[in-house]
């Protein structure tokens, strides 16, 4: 994504919709990657197609521009990539540890601490659970082969559903979903460990590995697996997740 594009996005929230036209505005927070600001064009079609406005925050927002931006946000988004780098969390790495974004993680502390300062909700996808799970006090496995005894395939390729998990009834993934218990997709091979202070899990996969966790108090609700890569691949009940997690209601 250019820089001009960037401008034009942030410029969509600093003059917002009248009152009567006006949509849900969620912020995605930059990939980092080089020296471009991006987001998944996947994240950003199921946001579009769920009934809100995507606005890309690009990394070079200075603290003082992240306060006025989140001025006009209503919810915050956090994709998928990276592992988390495990200093967060008080881990030493491990030598499973894959790739890291120091810039990224940098970045997403920002946003979150922003965003939760001003009880906007927030979405968190595959790495994105696992931010913010790390953000609110919690651990996770750096590696699930070798430090957690997996049963599922949780690093499958595409988006094809990997194995089924099951969903906590009252939740708020529930109240998405409208099921107990669904298949998923699954490209992951970190997951939550010791779970946030004040969190719930709400779904898991057979093997026991948390797939959702939320915290509703906060306004704070996330997944592991990728349902932005189901609803590009037709699911769109999968909608359903976005629509309730963002919407705050």
């Amino acid at each position: 994504m250019n820089r001009c594009l960037v401008v034009m996005l942030i410029l969509v929230v600093t003059f917002p919709l009248s009152a009567r036209r006006r949509q849900t505005i969620v912020g995605v927070a930059d990939l980092c990657e080089n020296e471009r600001t991006s987001a998944g064009l996947s994240y950003i079609l199921a946001l579009e197609q769920a009934g809100y406005i995507p606005v890309v925050l690009p990394r070079s927002l200075s603290e003082q521009s992240v306060k006025q931006v989140f001025r006009h946000l209503d919810a915050l988004l956090l994709m998928g990539g990276e592992d988390v780098e495990p200093w967060r969390y008080g881990a030493q790495p491990s030598p499973r540890l894959g790739g890291t974004n120091a810039q990224r993680d940098s970045l997403e502390y920002v946003l979150l601490s922003e965003a939760s300062r001003r009880r906007i909700p927030i979405m968190g996808v595959c790495r994105g659970i696992q931010m913010i799970n790390v953000f609110f006090g919690g651990t996770l496995y750096q590696d699930l082969p070798s430090e957690y005894p997996v049963q599922e395939i949780h690093h499958a390729q595409g988006a094809a559903e990997a194995h089924r998990i099951d969903i906590l009834p009252g939740s708020l993934l529930h109240d998405a979903l409208s099921a107990d218990t669904i298949w998923v997709n699954s490209t992951h091979h970190q997951a939550v460990r010791d779970l946030a202070p004040g969190f719930t899990v709400t779904a898991k996969a057979q093997d026991g590995v948390v797939e959702a966790i939320e915290n509703p108090r906060l306004r704070v609700a996330a997944v592991q697996f990728h349902p932005e890569a189901l609803i590009r691949n037709g699911k769109t009940q999968f909608l359903g997740i976005f629509r309730r997690f963002l919407s705050g209601k």
